[in-house]
């Protein structure tokens, strides 16, 4: 074997290992690697079709495995969000793991850039430093690994959530992840009204700004809130923050109507007590032991406001959370 062979093989199985997938066609893994500018220079294929093909299969890849970490189907065989996670919410969560700042620091994280193939001047100027540059070798990994596996989602899925560090950067983002106020307003008003909210607007041209008016026309309160902003949608966000702290504030303290403790519910039995009032959204942090190859799962329940913490372990994630809900159920079944 050539020097330069042995050489090739090196770079190759460390890129294999590190994503944890075997390339059977190791021009793919090559061409993922390989820049534009070194093929003006050297010829060959470049690796910005399957930049084109991984940021597709990247989105549908990642909404499998947010699906997968907070949806299951429910008893009547219906597909529901374990903890009532609006579209909105998991929209903004994907957005975050898939944005350009977070691929390009993955990509940092997991040590690739180096193994670049790059023109000269590229490599004079540290294209790879770049985050529009390591974006695009992450895509372009998984368009590769995509092709050479002949599409099969589920070998996609596994290579995707590994690179993202899926079970550290999704806990790690719900956890500055703030709940939009008018997807709030919206998710409460259609489950405890039936209704959509219908902002009003007025420009104030004195002022230069606009003002959003909302009425709620709830059984235990009915009142008009205002907010105001430099667009329309700022105005609309102050409002539904108005809105929101006033359910929070008002709607929390109630007495507690009976509810049954049963672990296969608890968490939609948490959420059905939010929505009523009765207690603020619970909120589930995940974090990860053990072995790589047999993964188990802490998963911490919090009632903020009420200062009540449960704790659960499985090697099930959602094994894991339905038991820490069910302890919550306890606990609030004690206060009465």
């Amino acid at each position: 074997m050539e020097a330069w062979e042995l050489i090739t093989e090196t770079w190759e199985s460390t890129i294999e290992r590190v994503i944890g997938y075997t390339f059977q066609n190791k021009a793919l893994l090559r061409q993922a690697f390989t820049r534009r500018s070194f093929t003006q220079e050297n010829g060959g294929q470049n690796n910005e079709i399957l930049e084109f093909i991984g940021d597709k299969v990247l989105d549908v890849t990642v909404v499998k495995i947010l699906t997968d970490s907070f949806g299951e189907i429910n008893n009547d065989s219906e597909f529901q969000t374990i903890n009532g996670e609006s579209e909105g919410k998991l929209t903004r969560i994907k957005a975050a793991l898939v944005e350009r700042k977070s691929l390009a620091s993955r990509m940092n994280t997991l040590g690739l850039a180096r193994f670049l193939r790059m023109g000269k001047g590229d490599i004079l100027n540290h294209i790879e430093e770049q985050e529009k540059v390591r974006e695009d070798l992450f895509e372009a990994i998984i368009g590769a690994v995509a092709l050479d596996c002949g599409w099969n989602m589920t070998v996609v899925s596994d290579v995707a959530e590994r690179m993202l560090a899926i079970g550290y950067e999704i806990p790690e983002t719900i956890a500055n992840f703030e709940e939009n106020p008018v997807d709030l307003v919206q998710d409460w008003m259609q489950k405890k009204l039936g209704l959509t909210p219908k902002y009003e607007f007025n420009y104030d041209e004195e002022k230069n700004c606009f003002t959003a008016h909302l009425c709620v026309p709830s059984p235990e309160f009915k009142r008009i809130f205002w907010g105001k902003g430099a667009s329309k949608s700022i105005a609309r966000e102050e409002t539904a923050y108005s809105v929101w702290a006033y359910i929070q504030e008002h709607l929390e303290e109630r007495a507690f109507a009976p509810f049954e403790v049963t672990k296969e519910r608890a968490i939609n039995t948490l959420q059905e007590l939010a929505q009523k009032g009765y207690i603020e959204l619970p909120e589930y942090d995940f974090s990860s032991y053990g072995a790589d190859h047999i993964p188990s799962w802490y998963c911490t329940c919090t009632l903020p406001k009420r200062g009540y913490t449960t704790t659960a372990s499985s090697t099930n994630k959602k094994e894991a959370k339905h038991e820490a809900a069910c302890k919550m159920l306890l606990l609030l079944k004690k206060e009465g």
